[in-house]
């Protein structure tokens, strides 16, 4: 009888491992820099509010996200280095960041690499 107790024991153990190994093999691959197109709504000090292009995979997470400007790398249509004051309602951006959308609202993005002006 205990025989049969410790091979159900190891047998639901086995279980349990490959089911969790299952599920960190489906978990999202978040890569080091992710890109989304959206459009400015709101310029604030340190930050721009977005709302994400309608094709866009961040559309799905959140309709307005708050990117910040102060670490990243601001860039006009023409690759040149520009100042937040650039940015205004209504433009279109390119966000490049981590891949991470902090789910508050509106949702954040913490780690921002580059907002480039699209038009």
């Amino acid at each position: 009888m205990r025989l049969k107790q410790l091979l159900l024991m190891v047998g639901l153990l086995i279980l349990f491992t490959a089911c969790s190994q299952a599920d960190n093999d489906s978990a999202i691959d978040v890569t080091d820099e992710v890109t989304f197109i959206a459009k400015v709504n709101e310029v604030n000090t340190g930050s721009l509010m977005v709302t994400p292009n309608e094709k866009e995979a961040e559309q799905k997470s959140a309709d307005l996200i708050s990117v910040p400007t102060s670490s990243a790398k601001l860039q006009d249509e023409n690759g040149n280095e520009v100042d937040a004051s650039v940015f205004k309602e209504g433009m279109e951006v390119e966000i490049v960041y981590d891949g991470i959308i902090a789910e508050s609202y509106p949702a954040k993005i913490l780690k921002c690499y580059e907002i480039r002006l699209v038009k």
